[in-house]
């Protein structure tokens, strides 16, 4: 389902380790940018993973806008998790 709702972006294959675990594996910063994190703000609302997320919405879009470039940059992401 997630997999169709993303627009059939990315692979889905079993955790190594865990068989029963499914990953969905993007590659592209982008898709992950225009696709998952639109899906994640709208169904993560409630999720005790919540702060997690928050924390790779974050990193993912300060990547985008180039900022581990720098050397400032690195530091407000690194500082940005913690």
């Amino acid at each position: 389902m997630v997999k169709e709702t993303l627009g059939n972006v990315g692979r889905i294959k079993p955790k190594p380790g865990n068989e029963n675990v499914l990953v969905l594996q993007i590659n592209s910063r982008r898709t992950i940018v225009e696709k998952l994190i639109p899906f994640f703000d709208k169904y993560l609302r409630f999720s005790v993973r919540k702060d997690d997320y928050e924390s790779f919405r974050k990193v993912t879009l300060m990547l985008l806008k180039g900022k581990h470039h720098t050397q400032d940059g690195m530091l407000e992401i690194v500082f940005s998790c913690l």
